[in-house]
């Protein structure tokens, strides 16, 4: 019975919570309808001021100069403007006849001043096709610049610093005193990028960090223009006793920048001058080692054939590229970061017009079929190789013709033939070539 009557009580409550009005729901509708209303009020008062303003009630299809002309706002004080310059009577006509007149301006080197100062004038900004490709370039050299400071520097230290541990174990498991004699030029070769990437007392903390705007008021990298501690004790090489004298005059050469000086490694004149940092390089100690230890891998040939050099150096070197292309091969992990540094260069600079060290692992496999057995490395092999690396491109462009080793005959119909000599006495291993430049090529032709 009680259970009866406690049914019917909450049938009963909620029999009369279903029929009594929720005065918080209607509140809420309330609420709704109005902020529905004052919307529709606001969109209303907009749209009547906007086609006030613009005139445009009985504009359907209206162009879009009739829309600008329409426009108060677009109709400034022309007077006003050209008193802000001293336009002459003839620049004046052409103003009103074309809209527009173009007249000199002396020579400004900033583009940002330059639109700063016809912004502040309140003069009309003409944005010129010129300086969107140099925000590109800016850009561009931004880009390069982040890569290489912070991730192509410790691959090539790493890739050099591998290498001469792996030469240096080859000289003392092989017997071939042709193998040996290369190991060990190699490791001087592999020791001077190191040398050159390794900073000296001077860079550390040399310079404060730089505050100032770049291009197009963009905020230049805030960055340290010196090494720091932890790269200082990171990058610090000991060149080893044997090979100490000739790492230390090459070194030494490279830093005196004064053009052409035989290279006491290769044998044959290096324009010097080219090692002096240029460019973004220049922006941090980091990048001007950065930029000499590129440079020396990018000019330096481990020439193939007689002209520059004579046999049996040409002979040697070939040698000393065999070991290089092999030993590279040989370790994954170092392949990789040349890989990815040749591939990543060249998306922003092209590629390289010399043989590389895939090139030369190419002809190694056709002449060695598997694995180099370094004990049976000699004269005639390297022939071989070098009879089948010659079959490959040429470079299409050299520092100078008259530095080749070949007499330049020019006589019409013989110049040609000189110059094709030239590129063939040229040709050769660059660790980390230069690449092709379609202006460079067009000039030397």
């Amino acid at each position: 019975m009680e259970n009866q009557d406690l049914s019917q009580d909450i049938a009963s409550t909620q029999l009369e919570q279903s029929n009594v009005p929720s005065d918080k729901k209607s509140k809420k509708v309330w609420i709704i309808v109005g902020i529905v209303i004052f919307v529709l009020i606001l969109i209303a008062t907009g749209a009547f001021f906007y086609f006030r303003y613009y005139n445009l009630d009985d504009c359907g299809d209206c162009l879009i100069n009739d829309i600008i002309n329409s426009d108060p706002a677009a109709e400034y004080d022309n007077n006003e403007t050209i008193d802000k310059f001293s336009l002459s009577t003839e620049a004046k006509d052409l103003l009103t006849e074309n809209n527009f007149v173009v007249v000199p301006w002396g020579y400004k080197e900033d583009f940002v001043k330059s639109y700063k100062l016809i912004n502040d004038r309140e003069v009309p900004v003409f944005v010129t096709s010129d300086s969107l490709l140099h925000l590109y370039h800016i850009q561009f050299d931004e880009t390069l610049k982040e890569v290489e400071e912070n991730q192509f520097y410790d691959d090539i230290w790493t890739i050099s610093k591998q290498m001469v541990d792996q030469m240096q174990e080859l000289y003392m498991n092989t017997e071939n005193e042709q193998v040996k004699e290369a190991a060990n030029l190699n490791q001087a070769y592999f020791s001077v990028i190191l040398s050159l990437l390794s900073p000296s007392e001077e860079q550390l903390n040399s310079t404060q960090e730089s505050d100032t705007t770049g291009s197009f008021g963009l905020p230049e990298i805030v960055e340290i223009n010196s090494f720091t501690q932890e790269e200082f004790d990171k990058y610090q090489y000991e060149v080893p006793s044997y090979i100490k004298d000739q790492v230390d005059t090459e070194v030494a050469t490279i830093k005196k920048h004064q053009g052409f000086s035989p290279s006491v490694l290769f044998g044959y004149d290096e324009d010097f001058s080219q090692y002096i940092p240029r460019g973004h390089y220049t922006r941090s100690e980091k990048l001007k080692n950065y930029f000499q230890a590129l440079m020396y891998m990018g000019r330096m040939t481990f020439l193939l054939n007689e002209g520059i050099v004579q046999n049996p150096e040409n002979i040697k070197q070939t040698t000393q590229a065999l070991l290089i292309a092999d030993q590279l091969h040989e370790n994954q992990d170092l392949e990789k970061k040349w890989q990815r540094m040749y591939e990543i260069t060249s998306y922003y600079v092209g590629i390289s017009d010399d043989l590389s060290p895939v090139d030369y692992f190419e002809s190694i496999n056709t002449i060695f079929n598997e694995a180099v057995d370094y004990n049976l490395v000699n004269t005639d092999l390297i022939n071989q190789l070098r009879e089948n690396l010659n079959d490959k491109k040429s470079p299409s462009i050299i520092s100078g013709i008259g530095a080749c080793g070949v007499e330049v005959n020019l006589v019409s119909g013989e110049i040609e033939k000189s110059a094709e000599k030239c590129y063939d006495s040229g040709k050769g291993l660059r660790f980390m070539g230069q690449r092709f430049v379609p202006d460079s090529y067009i000039m030397e032709q």
